[in-house]
């Protein structure tokens, strides 16, 4: 067969080339639905992951640890009934330039049992320090060794009652819920 030019239109009209193409056309469209598909999945997955972690987690969390150097005695809604309370007394910081070593002897003072539940996902409520510049270094350090942000929870002047422990506020769905106000590059 020799080649020519006028021979091009009719070389991408022949039936066996129309069955490829059409093949490929079916393929691509195969795996567009293949991806969609996937994709809704995915959604429906993390869409029930966030329910779950909505979930009232406050409510299964059997320890408080208490790291505010105050004592946790009224709270608002009576979130704290039957919570075990564990006090972590800091005292004062020793060295304000090495605040790991601090957020380091705060965390030393838990036990095994605790730290155990800290590592496999358990929910803990954190009160945390007054002093914000340790309580961030104590979230991350609390990141770091649970794999998600914590539970915490903060008091507020009640005028003539003293201090109120506030509902505990899970960072972890903070951030979730936040996600989506991230903006990329």
């Amino acid at each position: 067969m020799e080649f020519s030019f006028s021979s091009i239109p009719t070389l991408f009209t022949s039936p066996e080339v129309t069955t490829i193409t059409n093949l490929f056309a079916l393929l691509g469209g195969i795996t567009m639905i293949y991806q969609g598909a996937s994709f809704l999945k995915l959604r429906r997955y993390y869409k029930r992951r966030i329910k779950e972690l909505e979930s009232s987690v406050s409510d299964e969390a059997v320890y408080v640890i208490n790291m505010s150097g105050h004592p946790m005695t009224n709270s608002s809604g009576n979130w704290l009934n039957g919570k075990m309370v564990i006090d972590v007394n800091y005292g004062n910081i020793h060295d304000m330039h090495n605040l790991e070593e601090e957020a380091n002897n705060v965390m030393a003072q838990l036990s095994d049992q605790i730290l155990n539940q800290i590592r496999h996902g358990k929910p803990v409520i954190y009160a945390l320090p007054g002093m914000s510049i340790l309580a961030q270094v104590l979230i991350t350090k609390i990141h770091a060794i649970s794999g998600s942000f914590p539970i915490i929870t903060y008091a507020t002047k009640d005028g003539s009652s003293g201090f109120v422990w506030k509902e505990p506020m899970d960072l972890h769905i903070y951030r979730t819920n936040s996600r989506p106000e991230r903006k990329t590059g």
